[in-house]
């Protein structure tokens, strides 16, 4: 498991900052498929000393331990959702395990968060962890530096650096999704539009489309009806990957497809792996999910993801988007089907660029700036 160039490069950006022993919490950004688990895992392996890897759930922390231990090195599991809560000198924790243990990890001086879009400066899980961990050099890893916020009835996508207050305070490292894509890293995109469902019929309100209004208009599109022509359209794919935005629209789907398969949030976590392994082995063609599988979902060969769920979030988009850029044999693109208008309102993830305009950190979509600005 030789780096990549530019996994080198970020493994060193990294090295760096820790090495300078910083005091400002830094952001690696790697588009999804890049190996993000590799760079943790050699940044952890070579830094030295008390290490903490924070990641927001189960399934990253599988990941990336298994990266880890893929290297040869030793770690310890601390989540109780795993079942384990031992510390070593290279512990991997979800957040909601260590945050009543704060005191256990005051010698763990460098702290990488997986997923670190999620650290709000202000409140929740990370903040209050975080404050208490004195002394400690931290890098964040995302593909998505940035978060939907909302100022009263609009939406503003706000970088990471540039949310006030701010817990990340620079940019280290950039990796650029084009010069994946064109290296052959990262699987093309393409896109097909489905336009009966009208988001322009739906409220928006605290920055977001409101809930009741949405499930109005998906009742008067028939969305079920759309989904299961576009699963059956898609027929000649290898895996369909669903989002669908609500448990009744996912109910509906069962009744009349019952060779589709399904996990939610409320999915017992050994029936949803379960799940899982049958769509990554091909016994199940179509998994739908309803609030899950937007990150930590790990599947190269993937190459259909139809979106029957409206958002303003473009982190969110990219997520799920994210899904289909890994590379696989045979694969030569991923369909993703858009049936909500996300693609005019948050646009191509391919065309995103990280980059620092006049001193600070922006997202531009081709030559538009949609980082700190209003949505329409």
């Amino acid at each position: 498991m030789t780096p990549r160039y530019y996994q080198e490069e970020a493994i060193q950006k990294c090295w760096a900052h820790f090495a300078s022993r910083c005091a400002q919490p830094a952001v690696c950004v790697l588009p999804t498929g890049a190996g993000k688990s590799l760079v943790i895992s050699e940044v952890a392996k070579r830094i030295g000393g008390r290490v903490l890897v924070l990641q927001p759930s189960k399934e990253i922390l599988e990941q990336n331990i298994a990266k880890y231990r893929a290297l040869g090195c030793e770690a310890t599991i601390y989540s109780a959702i795993m079942g384990k809560k031992e510390r070593s000198a290279v512990t991997f924790a979800t957040i909601g395990s260590v945050i009543g243990d704060r005191r256990a990890f005051a010698g763990f001086t460098q702290i990488i968060i997986d997923e670190c879009h999620v650290v709000n400066a202000e409140k929740g899980l990370y903040e209050f962890f975080l404050n208490g961990q004195h002394g400690a050099v931290v890098v964040g890893l995302t593909a998505t530096p940035y978060r939907l916020k909302r100022i009263g009835s609009a939406s503003v996508i706000e970088f990471l650096t540039r949310t006030q207050p701010s817990f990340f305070k620079n940019i280290i490292h950039v990796t650029q999704q084009a010069e994946l894509r064109e290296a052959g890293f990262l699987c093309p995109i393409r896109y097909k539009r489905h336009h009966e469902v009208n988001t322009k019929n739906v409220v928006v309100r605290n920055g977001e489309y409101e809930e009741g209004s949405l499930q109005r208009e998906f009742q008067r599109a028939r969305i079920e009806d759309l989904i299961i022509q576009e699963i059956e359209e898609c027929g000649g794919r290898r895996a369909i990957l669903v989002f669908v935005e609500f448990l009744d629209i996912l109910e509906r789907i069962k009744q009349r497809m019952p060779g589709v398969e399904y996990v939610t949030g409320s999915t017992d976590v050994e029936e949803r792996a379960r799940k899982i392994r049958q769509f990554r082995s091909g016994e199940v063609k179509v998994l739908v999910n309803v609030g899950v599988l937007t990150t930590g979902f790990d599947f190269p060969e993937l190459d259909t993801i139809i979106v029957a769920k409206a958002t303003r979030s473009l982190s969110l988009w990219y997520q799920i988007i994210g899904r289909g850029q890994r590379i696989a044999q045979e694969k030569g693109d991923c369909l993703v089907v858009d049936m909500c208008d996300n693609l005019r309102l948050l646009g191509d993830v391919q065309d995103l660029q990280v980059v620092e305009l006049g001193g600070k950190w922006v997202v531009k979509a081709g030559r538009k700036i949609i980082t700190n600005k209003m949505l329409e």
